[in-house]
């Protein structure tokens, strides 16, 4: 009976883990089109100038 205890706060643990494991990966997700914007942006700036400095 001593066991029961222990048990259910390791299963608490576990679930903790795998709660916060799927939250940062939704994250993640809802972030890649953030960051392929910034990719993009990026991009263009940099060749900006040197496309002006061409013509």
């Amino acid at each position: 009976m001593a066991r029961l205890p222990r048990l259910v706060q390791q299963q608490a643990l576990v679930q903790a883990f795998v709660a916060t494991f799927w939250l940062i990966a939704a994250s993640f997700v809802a972030m890649l089109p953030l960051l392929l914007l910034l990719i993009r942006a990026g991009k263009s700036r940099a060749a900006g100038p040197a496309h002006a400095a061409m013509e």
